[in-house]
Order: structure tokens, then C-alpha cells, then sequence
């Protein structure tokens, strides 16, 4: 899998990647992958408990 325009890997979260979700929203969708490189190999992601809880509350 390749990054594209409806397809957006990131190793980690950052407050600031709600922009790419906004975007998404605002035109034909997309997905955003979290814990992948640029390369499309799975890096992980830490503490993923505190980012399931924080993801759908700062994005409302």
C-alpha cells in the first residue's frame, strides 16, 4: 500500500494531523494510518489505550 490522496501514514499522532482528518471529511474521504512509516512499514504506536480515548473526543 502507497500513500495517495485518500491514503495518509503517520508514525504517530500529533494534534496537528486533525487537519488530515478535516480534509478527509471535506472531500471524498480517506484513510489515516497511524503507527506506519512513509514506507508502509508498521512501526507500532505507544501508549495506544490513551490515544483511543483521546482520538474521538478531540476530533467531535
Amino acid at each position: 500500500m502507497k500513500e495517495n490522496q485518500t491514503t495518509e501514514f503517520k508514525e504517530s499522532w500529533h494534534d496537528e494531523y486533525v487537519r488530515y482528518v478535516s480534509a478527509f471529511c471535506n472531500t471524498d474521504g480517506g484513510t489515516l494510518y497511524i503507527g506506519i512509516d512513509d514506507e508502509g512499514r508498521v512501526v507500532g504506536v505507544k501508549q495506544t489505550g490513551k490515544l483511543i480515548e483521546k482520538l474521538p473526543n478531540f476530533i467531535v
